[in-house]
């Protein structure tokens, strides 16, 4: 594989996780609650990882919220 195409695959990966936290952050900010954008990356990434054994997507968004 060409060197730039993992870089770019990377960064995309990077900006959904941060996508993923600021949508934590919003959803929060509905019931007038606060989270910083990098705890919601941080339970994100957790949840992922979760998510890998748990059963994937349904996994994922069970372990998230």
């Amino acid at each position: 594989m060409a060197l730039w195409a993992v870089l770019l695959a990377g960064l995309a990966q990077i900006i959904g996780y941060i996508g993923y936290g600021y949508l934590i952050n919003s959803v929060l900010a509905i019931a007038n609650q606060h989270i910083s954008i990098l705890k919601g990356v941080a339970i994100t990434l957790a949840a992922s990882s979760m998510g890998m054994l748990a059963g994937d997507t349904l996994g994922n968004t069970a372990a998230t919220y």
